[in-house]
C-alpha cells in the first residue's frame, strides 16, 4: 500500500457523487411518478434511504478489512468457490447494466445533439473514452473524479433551484400515499441508480483512513440523493405528475422551461446536454472499471489493461442488442431492481458470516488493489 499514492477523504467522496449522478437524472421524475404519483419525492426519498443502507453494508465490509477488495476478502470469508459464483453474478450484472447505459446514452445523444450521427458510431465513441480511461490506475481514476465533480454538481444545482420558482406546489399534493407493490418496486427501480456505489469497495483499500468510509460514503450518498430529490420536486412541480408520465426525459423539458432571471438566456437544456455528458461518462467509467478490476482480481492478474481493451467489444455488442428504447426500459425495469437485491444481500450475508467466523477486524489483510 505504501508504494501507491493514497486516496483522500475529499477524493473518495468525490468518486461516490460523480458515480451516483448518471444517466438516471433523465427518466428519474418519469420513474418517481409511476411509482408514487403526487407523492413522487416521497418514493425518491426511500430510495434514497435504501441507497444509504446499500452504502452502509458495503463500507462495514471495507472497514472491517481495511486493505483487502470485494474479491479478496469474498474469499475469506466464504472461500474460494461459493464467493467466486456471487462475483461472477455480480460481475455479469454489471456488464448487462452497463451496456444498457452505454446504449441509452447512445439514444439520448442521437436524439437531442447529433442526430444525423448513426447511433453505433455514438456507442463507441464513448466506449472507447471510457475503456482508454480505464486503463489508468486507481489514482489516477479519483483524480478524474475530483476533477470532474464541481463541473456535475454546481451546474445542476443551479438549473434546479432556478425551475423551484416555476413550480406550483399543488402538483405535489397530497405528500403522503399509501404504499403498494408498485410503490416498493417503483423505490427499489429508482435505489438501483445507486447501483455503481459498489465501485467503493476498491477505493476503501486505497484511503487513507479507511475507517471513515462509513462517514464519506453517507455523506456523498445524500449529496447525490438530495440533488435527484430536489430534480423529483421541480420536475413534478413544474410539469405535474400525469404531464410527466408523457415525457420520456423529463429532466431535460425542465431545463427547457427554466429562464434565468433577465431572460439573458433561455433553454437551458443545452447546458443541461453538456453536464450530463460529463455526469454520464463518470458514471459509465464508475461501472467499466468495476467490471475491469473485478475480472482482474478474479482471473489473479497483476495488471488490468489489458482486460480494459478486450471488454470494449463485447459491451458493444451487447449495448446493440435491444431493438429500440422500448425494449431497453423493459429490460432495464426487470434486471436492475431485481439485481439490487442481490448486491444487498451478498454484503448482508457477508458479514453475518465474518462475525460468526471472526474474520476481519485486522486479523487478515493481504494487499489487493
Amino acid at each position: 500500500m505504501n508504494k501507491h499514492p493514497q486516496i483522500s477523504n475529499l477524493q473518495a467522496g468525490s468518486i461516490l457523487v460523480t458515480t451516483l449522478i448518471g444517466i438516471g437524472v433523465l427518466p428519474l421524475p418519469r420513474a418517481a411518478v409511476q411509482a408514487g404519483e403526487n407523492a413522487a419525492p416521497l418514493a425518491t426519498l426511500i430510495a434514497i434511504a435504501v441507497a444509504a443502507l446499500f452504502v452502509t453494508a458495503w463500507s462495514l465490509l471495507g472497514m472491517r478489512f481495511p486493505k483487502q477488495s470485494l474479491v479478496t476478502y469474498g474469499k475469506t470469508i466464504m472461500g474460494k468457490w461459493l464467493s467466486g459464483l456471487f462475483i461472477v453474478v455480480i460481475t455479469a450484472y454489471f456488464i448487462v447494466t452497463t451496456s444498457i447505459t452505454f446504449r441509452e446514452f447512445g439514444e439520448v445523444t442521437n436524439t437531442f445533439v447529433l442526430r444525423r450521427t448513426p447511433l453505433e458510431i455514438i456507442i463507441m465513441m464513448m466506449l472507447l473514452l471510457v475503456a482508454v480511461t480505464a486503463r489508468k490506475d486507481i489514482y489516477s481514476f479519483s483524480l478524474i473524479h475530483s476533477f470532474y465533480m464541481p463541473f456535475v454538481i454546481f451546474p445542476v444545482l443551479f438549473i434546479v433551484m432556478l425551475s423551484l420558482g416555476n413550480v406550483e406546489w399543488l402538483n405535489l399534493q397530497p405528500v403522503l400515499r399509501t404504499p403498494d407493490m408498485k410503490f416498493w418496486m417503483g423505490s427499489l427501480g429508482i435505489a438501483a441508480l445507486f447501483r455503481n456505489a459498489l465501485i467503493y469497495t476498491y477505493i476503501i483499500p486505497r484511503m487513507e483512513n479507511p475507517r471513515t468510509a462509513m462517514r464519506i460514503g453517507l455523506i456523498s450518498t445524500s449529496i447525490s440523493g438530495g440533488l435527484y430529490l430536489l430534480l423529483v420536486i421541480a420536475s413534478v412541480g413544474v410539469f405535474g405528475p400525469q404531464e410527466i408520465k408523457l415525457l420520456l426525459w423529463p429532466t431535460l423539458e425542465l431545463g427547457r422551461a427554466t429562464i434565468i432571471p433577465g431572460e439573458f438566456l433561455e433553454r437551458l437544456d443545452a447546458t443541461f446536454l453538456i453536464v450530463w455528458v460529463i455526469s454520464v461518462f463518470n458514471s459509465l467509467l464508475s461501472g467499466y472499471y468495476f467490471i475491469v478490476l473485478t475480472l482482474k482480481e478474479q482471473l489473479g492478474l497483476k495488471d488490468h489493461r489489458m482486460i480494459a481493451t478486450l471488454l470494449l467489444p463485447f459491451l458493444f455488442l451487447l449495448s446493440m442488442l435491444p431493438q429500440n428504447l422500448l425494449q431497453l426500459y423493459r429490460i432495464s425495469s426487470v434486471m436492475v431492481p431485481g439485481g439490487l437485491l442481490l448486491l444487498m444481500g451478498y454484503p448482508c450475508i457477508l458479514l453475518v458470516v465474518a462475525y460468526i467466523r471472526k474474520k476481519g477486524g485486522g486479523r487478515v489483510e493481504t494487499e489487493s488493489v
